[in-house]
């Protein structure tokens, strides 16, 4: 026998005929074993070819594999040999019965060995030591391990071993399908026990035993195999797959890790869930789901949060026989951690508190607390009387929910003592929403948190059906005092007087209790029962207000203190603010009450103390989020001086003789009682924007005396007529300043100003040196020297000279007003290049360049080559005025008049554009007017297009430009327009029965039309009104006379043939005639049949009243006169008629048709019984708020002053035409 050790060289060693013994170095070697049965390794070079040859020979192609080592050839030759490959390694048997190991080592990675030959009648691998002295018991587990595949284009069978850290080796047997192979192709350990009890010994993949193992999964994703016998196998973290084979096993789950058992045999294995806590198949079933491709899941949430164990039985077929259950427990505490965790309890009356983490918490049976904090829990109470407890913990900002899957009205409780919420009022305030939850819609309710977080809590129950009795709510009435965090969140009063302040964002709930909710921007304010006061804060951001939610009259009150508001005076003040400039609204940018103000009264309010004592204020409003937003400063009842800030202010003066200061910003001024001044201050670094919003003529005044206003006649020419939203007003404009006075330009004088000095001696004033752009000159001989801008020259007395421009400077398009004096205007320029043309005394002067100058009251015009003599006479100045005009029916015609008028007759022909735009109140108008010389006036007239539409009035808006021959008389600019009144004298409900029927077709009685809108009608918008069959009567005098008053043959005339005709159908009624026409009513009295045939034969071409009165309305807005009157329509037209009408008392909006329809439990309560509808109205309905004639709250209520509607007293029967 020979014994050869090769070297670190590439080397061939070679045996002879003996049982030799060759080791490869660390080289490529060549080695042959030669006859005889010769034991031969490759050594730790790697790469080695080795051939045993004849003889049963042992080669080990495996050697120093955890090293990374090339693959060996290895050729067993003639014999039966024993071949131990392992990573890349390529073997072939040769002849004989050859037996394939896998390696005797550890491998440092996985690799695949390629065996070429092998021959499935006689060839067999070896699985009795795959790793140490582990090794696999049977072929049934063997079997596991076999896989068809391909490698390097052929196909073949891997037989694979998992080893630890992610190692697995393979042997491809090159050209055998796994069917070929069978028990014989296999050597196995057949043991029946494991006496050490490992399995593992470097192996991913633990096999047992054919007798009753204990198998223990590690960590990462393993396959424990039982085999034959009685198995236990208990998986790990991770996704292990266990596999019990023949016998009764039993898997135990721990609740954690994702497993999944492969043969799970009903009546013979079993699941152990005592390490989870599962006590009985009941709670089981809670966590227990279908898996998607058929089997049973029971889902946990475990550290990993989405643990589950998986096997492959129908959920329907499991009985508790299937399981191990834990012992039931009674009265157990838990709690659980900040881990994602599942938290099972026993069957006694058990304490749970859940963690921070998020919580799968099976209750169990009995009477159970569980309390929750942060995280989000998923909870199954279980039978039993279970309270599910809101802690005070993790109300810190952030979310966490809570899921009571199991909520049962009746037993269950949801303690919200901890939150402070002490009444069901509350709860029904809080948002809710329907989620889907599994395959299960629910419904989930959000907690506000104090900490500005927010709690969910979601409950299968329609909230509209909890009570009281499904919480425990705080119960304490001693008063709280809470102020609520940065981060928004909810702050919860009790059943005390409790004082709550918001920090912006959050929900304040007062709950009972007289309650005072300060509120900052964002926040939203619940006062609840009891007679609350809401308040907010002065640097709230204002453009996102405190919100009233519930705001009652004649209980609650608005705190004004912290505005310093000492009076309704001055808040009424501020409130007119947003009507006439669009700025800020108090009520709705600071504290939305969510009703009209014009329903506010003074006893709504907490007004600031007032001593009565003078007061100095200053504005501190600086770079803070209200900078361009005024933030109320106000007086009191003393004569105060209150100054603004660099930035918006809104200054309030109430009670006394104030002095208001403007001095930068857009700053708003009210004076309210007393003589105030208005200061106007210009600012250094920004226009000065100065609103006066009460100025009162005679009384006030207002002080310009800082500006370069210095006379009334300068401050006509700097100033426009601008119409707003509720009014004319007047627009001065300065340099440096621009401020808006709500009174007509047309009437104001001198004495409601204090001017600038207007100085004696010669001025010269140059738009270059002083940057402004509009001079006013003094009462001497001054200069004024403009710019290339557009701008205002105003000599004021004195004989003056303009010089507008220059050829090096350029010229703007100036206007230049001359006055009192011998004025002049120099022109560094040749006549040559300008166009000079005089029109009724205004002279306009014209460049080749574009540049044009508007020169008034100037004597000379003097350029470099010649002077031309100016007349500087008096120049006719233009007003514009609408009028008012009833709109009349459909496809009648009316036309609205405005009136443009001259101050005096011009020696030339006046023109201009005259423009009004088409809506769906009158047509398009847009043409050239001309006032003829000597003329003063012309009137336009704009069609207008009548409808029997139940509206507003209309605004209808006219303008003119382009005026040449005169000035316009409020304006210094180039555009003057007026506003008319197209009047509604339509006055329908938006719901009358007879007209539903009308117009929606298949209805046979009033019962069915009430029915058919109470039902879908209105949500539809199916068309309610637009037809009275005595209106259709009076507009249709061949019908009155062949059906007359007969309602109903009306109606199908109208159904059948008049809609289709576009018949008139509505705007007109017979005691409405009377009323509004009190002759007729004395001769006809309330005869339905006198009043039509009247209108018929006479009142229409006499434009008569037909609309604007209903006898039934009367009744049911005036309770006194119903009390008195009833239903009596003699009576009630009667009274209109001698007092109603001059008490100013409301005529129209009730309709007893409407008030059913709107309100269905009213409908079925009297049905049509107007008299009963009128009389629950009077009593209830009213002071309710119920909608009683259109379908919104805020639906018209038509209230035109009838003297435009034509309206003439009793005494005087002369009536006006429209």
């Amino acid at each position: 026998m020979a014994v050869i050790n090769g070297t670190a060289a590439a080397e061939t060693l070679t045996g002879g005929a003996e049982n030799d013994i060759i080791t490869g170095g660390g080289g490529r070697d060549q080695i042959a074993g030669g006859a005889g049965n010769d034991t031969l390794s490759g050594g730790s070079g790697g790469g080695a070819t080795i051939k045993g040859e004849a003889g049963d020979d042992v080669i080990y192609g495996d050697d120093g594999i955890g090293y990374g080592r090339s693959g060996d050839n290895v050729q067993g030759g003639e014999g039966n040999d024993h071949l131990y490959v392992g990573r890349s390694d390529t073997a072939s048997g040769g002849t004989g019965s050859d037996v394939f190991h896998f390696p005797r080592y550890l491998p440092y990675s996985g690799g695949l060995a390629i065996i070429t030959d092998f021959d499935v009648s006689s060839d067999r691998i070896d699985l009795t030591n795959i790793s140490g002295e582990r090794g696999i018991a049977s072929f049934s587990v063997a079997k596991d391990l076999i896989s068809a595949t391909t490698y390097q284009g052929k196909a073949g069978t891997a037989v694979t071993v998992n080893y630890d850290y992610g190692g697995s080796i393979i042997l491809f047997l090159e050209g055998v399908t796994p069917s070929q192979l069978t028990a014989a192709n296999f050597l196995v350990t057949g043991a029946t026990s494991n006496p050490s009890g490992l399995f593992n010994s470097g192996l991913r993949d633990l096999y047992g035993t054919l007798g009753d193992d204990v198998i223990t999964g590690e960590v990462g994703n393993e396959r424990l195999y039982g085999d034959a016998g009685n198995d236990t196998l208990f998986g790990a973290d991770g996704y292990d797959t266990l596999i019990g084979g023949a016998g009764n096993d039993v898997f135990v789950y721990w609740g954690v890790g994702s497993p999944t058992i492969q043969d799970f045999e009903q009546g013979s294995d079993r699941i152990d869930l005592r390490g989870f806590g599962v006590r009985d198949f009941a709670m089981l079933r809670e966590i227990m789901t279908a898996a998607p491709a058929g089997g049973t899941v029971i889902a946990t949430r475990g550290v990993n949060s989405s643990d589950r164990l998986t096997f492959g039985v129908e959920m329907s077929k499991l009985t508790a026989a299937d399981f191990i259950f834990a012992p039931a427990d009674y009265g157990m505490r838990l709690v659980g951690d900040q881990y994602t965790a599942n938290i099972l309890a026993g069957n006694g009356n058990d304490t749970i508190t859940g963690g921070s983490g998020s919580n799968f918490i099976l209750a169990g049976a009995g009477d159970d607390r569980i309390i929750v904090s942060s995280g989000f829990d998923t909870l199954v109470g279980g039978p039993g009387k279970d309270v599910l407890v809101f802690s005070d913990a993790g109300y810190s900002y952030g979310y966490r929910g809570t899921y009571f899957r199991d909520f049962t009205q009746g037993q269950d409780r949801i303690d919200l003592r901890a939150t402070g919420i002490a009444s069901l009022d509350t709860v029904k305030l809080l948002g809710f929403a329907d989620v889907i939850e599994g395959n299960k819609q629910v419904v989930e309710f959000v907690f506000d948190l104090p900490g500005g977080g927010e709690a969910d809590l979601i409950l299968a129950i329609d909230p509209a059906r909890l009570t009281a009795a499904d919480f425990i709510f705080e119960d304490s009435a001693t008063a709280r005092t809470l102020t609520g965090s940065s981060y928004g969140g909810a702050l919860y009063g009790g059943l005390g007087d409790d004082v709550l302040r918001g920090r912006g964002e959050s929900w304040l709930y007062g709950d009972a209790g007289n309650d005072t909710l300060t509120g900052a921007g964002g926040d939203q304010l619940v006062g609840g029962s009891g007679r609350d006061v809401f308040r907010t804060e002065v640097l709230s951001s204002l453009n996102n207000p405190a919100k009233i939610i519930d705001f009652k009259q004649g209980e609650d009150r608005i705190d004004l203190s912290p505005w310093g508001i000492r009076d309704f005076a001055t808040f009424s003040m501020i409130l007119a603010d947003d009507r006439l400039y669009g700025r800020l609204n108090f009520l709705a940018e600071v504290m939305n009450v969510g009703i009209p103000s014009s329903r506010l009264t003074a006893q709504d309010f907490v007004y600031a103390t007032d001593d009565g004592r003078g007061q100095w204020l200053t504005a501190t409003n600086s770079t803070s989020t209200n900078m361009f937003k005024p933030v109320p400063l106000a007086g009191g009842g003393g004569n105060d001086m209150i100054r603004g800030s660099m930035y918006s202010d809104w200054l309030v003066g109430g009670a006394g003789d104030d002095t208001l200061v403007g001095t930068g910003g857009e700053d708003i001024l009210a004076g309210g009682a007393g003589s105030d001044l208005f200061v106007v201050m210009p600012s250094s670094n920004s226009t000065t924007f100065v609103s006066i919003i009460d100025f009162t003529r005679g009384i006030d005044k207002i002080d310009l005396s800082a500006t370069s206003i210095n006379s009334f006649q300068a401050l006509l020419a700097s100033s426009n007529a601008v119409l707003g939203a509720s009014g004319n007003f007047t627009r001065i404009q300065a340099d440096g300043v621009s401020v808006d006075i709500r009174t007509d330009r047309s009437k104001l004088t001198a004495t409601d100003f204090i001017f600038a000095p207007n100085p004696t001696g010669s001025l010269y004033l140059s738009s270059a040196l002083s940057g402004e752009m509009n001079l006013f000159g003094g009462a001497g001989n001054d200069t004024l020297e403009g710019s290339s801008a557009s701008q205002l020259l105003f000599g004021g007395d004195g004989d003056d000279s303009f010089i507008p421009g220059s050829t090096t400077t350029g010229y703007g398009n100036d206007t230049i007003t001359g006055g009192a004096g011998l004025d002049r205007v120099i022109f560094n320029d040749r006549s040559s290049v300008w166009q000079i043309t005089t029109v009724n005394n205004i002279t306009t002067v014209s460049s080749v360049r574009g540049d044009k100058t508007l020169i008034t009251g100037v004597e000379k015009l003097v350029f470099n080559n010649q002077t031309f003599d100016l007349s500087g006479g008096a120049v006719p100045t233009l007003k514009l005025s609408g009028g008012a005009v009833r709109e009349g029916q459909s496809g009648t015609s009316a036309n609205l008049a405005f009136t443009a008028t001259l101050s005096a007759p011009g020696t030339s022909d006046v023109t201009f554009s005259f423009t009004v735009r088409a809506s769906t109140t009158v047509e398009a108008v847009s043409k050239t007017v001309t006032i003829p010389a000597g003329s003063t006036s012309v009137t336009v007239l704009v069609p207008v297009k009548g409808d029997v539409l139940v509206e507003a009035d209309q605004s209808v808006l006219a303008t003119v430009t382009d005026l040449s021959g005169a000035l316009f008389a409020s304006s210094n600019g180039r555009y003057l327009y007026a506003t008319g009144t197209v009047v509604n004298d339509d006055f329908q409900a938006g719901f009358s029965v007879e007209a539903y029927r009308a117009l929606n077709g298949g209805l046979a009685s009033d019962a069915a039309a009430m029915q058919d809108y109470i039902a879908n009608g209105r949500a539809a918008g199916k068309v309610a009104s637009g037809f009275d069959a005595e209106a259709y009567a009076a507009f249709n005098p061949e019908l009155y006379r062949s059906l007359g008053l007969n309602a109903s043959a009306l109606l199908n005339h109208f159904v059948s043939t008049g809609r289709a005709e576009g018949r008139v159908a509505e705007g007109f009624d017979a005691m409405a005639y009377a009323a509004l026409n009190p002759d007729l009513f004395a001769a006809f009295g309330t005869n339905r049949q006198a009043l039509v045939e009247h209108f018929i034969t006479s009142g229409r071409a006499e434009g008569r009243l037909t609309a604007g009165f209903d006898a039934e309305a009367y009744a049911a807005l005036n309770p006194d006169l119903f009390r008195v009157f009833g239903l009596n329509e003699w009576a009630l037209v009667s009274h209109y008629i001698q007092f109603g009408r001059a008490e100013g008392r409301s005529a129209i909006g009730f309709s007893a048709d409407a008030y059913a329809a709107f309100n269905s439990d009213l409908y079925n309560a009297f049905g049509l019984d107007h008299a009963a509808l009128v009389r629950h109205y009077v009593d209830y309905g009213r002071g309710e708020g119920r909608l009683a004639y259109n379908a919104t709250a805020q639906g018209l209520v038509p209230t035109a002053p009838l003297d435009l509607l034509g309206y003439v007293p009793r005494s005087d029967f002369a009536y006006l035409d429209a």
